[in-house]
């Protein structure tokens, strides 16, 4: 169970899951813990490999900012039929999938390529320019990524909550989605909240650390200084503690530089970010213990963004918590719970919303009134919700072929138009004569089927 919910987490590249799967296994990191049971083979795959294969740009960055990360253990591969073991490296894990902004993080950390050379060259010849994220000042942001460990997204969070001065701007922004925010079962803000809290005792550790490597770098060289007067016997030995200083001096030297940037992060920027932050995780707990209270009293008692009168808890927060962008946040901060959820009309105009973010308010109210909001347990359990891609969802259609005609549909079409599990299900007729390039009644009536189709695995689920 607990492999399966890391590969989960690979494929959402959630950077939190996989370091507490680390904290709990930390000699998980170069081990092939991910299976993939197919039907002539048997895939291996190091949290490396798969978070390449599967295009987790954070997990990578995080993975590959590991101490004692193997940056080319990546996939075992062994065949029922051809009883042979073979393997590829991330590298070529990442070249065959096309995730450029992943190879190019493991060309920066000296990964090797094994089985795809031709597709690493093309790469090469065809490079473009690095457009590389946008980030904050050095003193700040590269603090906060070298010392939490965390992935620049999750830096670049802390940074903008640090950037608001005050609980009411902090409040502000999260009300806005300008601060994402976690669920119930799952808090961001305290998680950063403890990390920051543990920062000193870490460093403490460290400094400590310094000081033993250091004793030991002086112990090793007076014992190399004899070795060198010694007979030819004892050479073997002395190659050996050569090694060991060797690793030794560069174990001082990184951790010389995380004590330096520690000491400029703790004068400079630990206050702030102490202060910002646990504001920022109070008031995440309780925004989200009232708006849970409200959604189990009346959830169509939810107020508009815009309603500064009211004291109930704002439909923004449930948006929020759905992963709804800023802008959609902004451009329903008028309606309420009310309109939102008993509104016949309210679909009929959107607000200039894209497609995508109109079916996901779509999905968002009709798991608001089947009573399945929050619905991050919903998701686990359903096959169709849990397609949060639109190759899952088409590995999921494919699956289920035996009962219901698939021929009109095709990858392509899905991807063309963000067509995702939770998406599929509140299709409409006009959705559909849209993903059909030459629709007719008979094409359309055949993706109303298939939608039904979902619908009922979907409804089986909740009901199970």
């Amino acid at each position: 169970k607990q492999r399966e919910e890391i590969r989960q987490a690979v494929e959402l590249d959630s950077v939190a899951s996989v370091r507490q799967f680390l904290s709990n296994q930390p000699r998980s990191l170069n081990e092939y813990v991910i299976r993939v049971d197919l039907l002539r083979s048997r895939d291996y795959y190091t949290l490396l490999g798969y978070a390449s294969f599967k295009g987790a740009p954070n997990i990578v960055e995080f993975l590959t900012n590991q101490n004692g990360i193997e940056v080319d253990c990546g996939k075992r591969y062994l065949s029922f039929f051809e009883f042979r073991d073979s393997e590829e490296t991330p590298l070529d894990l990442a070249l065959v999938r096309k995730h450029e902004e992943i190879v190019e993080c493991l060309i920066k950390k000296q990964a090797s390529c094994k089985t795809q050379q031709k597709l690493l060259q093309e790469f090469q010849a065809n490079r473009k320019p690095q457009h590389h994220r946008p980030h904050y000042s050095p003193s700040s942001f590269d603090h906060l990524v070298s010392l939490l460990n965390i992935s620049s997204c999750e830096a670049t969070e802390i940074q903008k909550c640090m950037n608001n001065t005050s609980e009411e701007a902090i409040k502000a922004a999260m009300l806005h989605g300008k601060l994402s925010l976690g669920s119930p079962a799952n808090l961001k803000w305290k998680c950063y909240l403890n990390l920051l809290s543990a920062m000193p005792g870490t460093m403490k550790k460290k400094q400590t650390h310094v000081q033993e490597q250091r004793r030991r770098v002086e112990t090793a060289n007076a014992r190399h200084q004899a070795l060198a007067r010694q007979i030819e016997e004892i050479k073997r030995e002395q190659k050996q503690l050569k090694q060991e200083v060797s690793e030794l001096q560069e174990d001082i030297e990184a951790s010389t530089k995380l004590l330096d940037t520690w000491n400029a992060f703790r004068e400079e920027k630990l206050p702030a970010a102490m202060q910002s932050v646990q504001c920022a995780a109070k008031l995440e707990q309780q925004l989200l213990a009232n708006l849970m209270g409200q959604i189990r009293e009346d959830p169509s008692a939810l107020a508009a963004l815009s309603d500064a009168q009211s004291k109930k808890s704002t439909l923004s927060l449930v948006f929020n918590m759905a992963g709804l962008s800023e802008d959609v946040i902004t451009k329903l901060s008028g309606v309420s719970g009310d309109e939102f959820l008993n509104s016949p009309n309210f679909f009929s105009s959107y607000f200039d919303i894209k497609l995508d973010e109109q079916k996901d308010l779509e999905y968002l109210r009709l798991m608001m009134a089947c009573g399945q909001f929050p619905y991050d347990d919903h998701v686990d359990q359903c096959v169709v919700c849990c397609c949060d891609t639109a190759e899952k969802l088409w590995d999921l259609l494919e699956e289920h072929s035996g009962d219901i005609d698939i021929s009109v549909l095709n990858l392509v079409m899905l991807e063309s138009h963000s067509i995702t599990g939770p998406r599929a299900l509140v299709l409409t007729r006009p959705d559909m004569k849209s993903l059909l390039k030459k629709n007719s009644i008979d094409k359309v009536n055949k993706v109303v089927r298939i939608v039904l189709y979902l619908l009922k695995l979907h409804r089986d689920s909740i009901k199970n």
